[in-house]
């Protein structure tokens, strides 16, 4: 396993008790665009993801997650694109599929997803830039308790492709403990794993804010 899978554990045990909102790996930000950037040079890949739990210890993925709660994702980017009244061509069309549950924990390196190399099954136009989101997200027993206290986590990060390389990378997470009644809400309806909305909105708006202002019309 690599280190950056134990530094997750050891941060999340450090901080079992607290939520964790905060930008990640702040030196390996990449910011090579300009300051506007116009719609028209802009498309939007389908996001994608990762999803799996860390459950005494063992971890089990690829976890099920409904159509319905991985939309949501798809509809906040809409979301804050439409508040600063941003149009689009053609979102959405190219798919993020082939990257479905190929980043987590225990591979994430900066020096293999920071290349433009490992997103090459996504099929991008070199010529625009393409904003992609990619979503990791992760159910974590902490302790040893009964019944277990459980974290829910979403780390997620965007990037901009341009002319085969990697223009601007950002990467933020959101990690919270699960309550008793959430943690009962979701056994009684089968609905683990436990990600809510507002967890889901939160993390898009903050990594993509610094970005969607640079999006100007022609």
């Amino acid at each position: 396993m690599t280190k950056s899978f134990f530094f997750n554990i050891i941060v999340l045990v450090l901080f079992q008790s607290c939520i964790i909102k905060s930008f990640v790996r702040k030196n390996s930000q990449v910011d090579l665009l300009p300051n506007y950037i116009s719609t028209d040079s802009i498309r939007i890949i389908n996001p994608a993801l990762s999803i799996h739990s860390v459950l005494g210890g063992r971890i089990e993925w690829p976890l099920p997650l409904s159509i319905t709660k991985q939309n949501i994702f798809k509809i906040q980017l809409l979301h804050l694109l439409d508040s600063q009244k941003i149009i689009l061509r053609d979102n959405f069309l190219i798919s993020g599929d082939c990257l479905t549950n190929k980043i987590n924990a225990e591979n994430w390196t900066d020096y293999t997803w920071n290349l433009a190399n490992a997103y090459k099954c996504l099929k991008i136009d070199p010529k625009l830039y393409t904003i992609f989101l990619y979503n990791i997200l992760e159910i974590w027993e902490i302790g040893g308790s009964t019944p277990a206290n459980l974290r829910s986590h979403i780390h997620t990060f965007v990037k901009v492709f341009y002319n085969n390389r990697i223009l601007y990378s950002r990467s933020y997470r959101y990690t919270k403990p699960l309550t008793n009644k959430e943690q009962k809400a979701f056994e009684k309806t089968n609905a683990y794993p436990f990600f809510k909305d507002d967890q889901i909105k939160y993390v898009v708006q903050k990594v993509t804010e610094d970005l969607f202002k640079r999006i100007q019309p022609k």
